[in-house]
């Protein structure tokens, strides 16, 4: 059995997100200590619970929203460091583990440069994106970079599941017409 979306984060990538704004996810599991500790821990304890459950591999993950609400000043090198994390658990236990980079899409050209290093460098077999980076969703043409270094690569881009825009989850205002 290989589970797919087996999340982590870093402690740093955490307090960034903290003070940047994730969403209401990254607040949900920063206050619950336990979800917390388990994001932190990409060892011993993880492949305890692995096994505990008959799972035989992970392709870890940095956790939703990324480094995609963040600042590109804060983005790339929390993107880099937590890359760098993952790629040192996959090389103590690559038997039972192997990573998604997560990249800094609020610098497009950073964010296909680290695809690159995190592919060809690290041994990541993809990277995960969630759909919008700030306001704007992976489509915008912005973002081209991101896709054009994958389809390089040769590598996939895992979408992952976000909260919808504040806007879209209200319902909407009648207007009159008159």
């Amino acid at each position: 059995m290989i589970g797919v979306e087996e999340h982590a984060w870093t402690p740093e990538l955490r307090a960034a997100l903290l003070r940047w704004g994730g969403d209401a996810t990254v607040n949900r599991m920063s206050s619950r200590g336990e979800v917390n500790l388990r994001l932190l821990d990409v060892g011993e304890e993880r492949l305890a619970r692995m096994d505990a459950s008959g799972v035989d591999m992970e392709v870890l993950s940095v956790t939703t929203p990324g480094t995609q609400p963040l600042p590109p000043q804060v983005a790339v090198p929390l993107a880099r460091e937590a890359n760098e994390v993952l790629a040192d658990a996959v090389r103590r236990h690559p038997d039972r583990f192997a990573a998604f980079a997560t990249l800094p899409m609020s610098d497009p050209q950073a964010a296909a440069a680290e695809l690159e290093r995190a592919v060809t460098g690290l041994g990541h077999v993809g990277a995960m994106l969630f759909p919008r980076t700030g306001e704007m969703f992976l489509d915008h043409v912005s973002f081209r970079p991101v896709f054009e270094a994958a389809a390089h690569l040769g590598v996939p881009l895992y979408i992952h599941p976000a909260m919808p825009p504040e806007s879209s989850s209200t319902p909407p205002t009648a207007v009159s017409t008159r």
